[in-house]
């Protein structure tokens, strides 16, 4: 799957995959459930209608325990 700087996609989200990093900032759009987030140790709450911006190179670890889906 491609994830390039000019691509949105949207995406289902569950289980944690582990702590990561992207050289290019994300914008996260939260559509439903409730997607937990640890941005460089600080914790945030992305639900239907809420949004987020990731900056570059910030390091991130997510996880939905009801499942969450975003537009990223």
């Amino acid at each position: 799957m491609d994830h390039g700087l000019d691509t949105l996609s949207l995406r289902s989200y569950g289980a944690s995959p582990g702590s990561h990093a992207h050289a290019h900032a994300q914008v996260l759009l939260g559509l439903s459930g409730a997607l937990a987030l640890e941005v460089d140790g600080r914790g945030h709450l992305i639900g239907p209608g809420q949004g987020l911006v990731v900056p570059a190179g910030a390091r991130h670890d997510f996880e939905a325990a009801q499942g969450a889906r975003c537009i990223v």
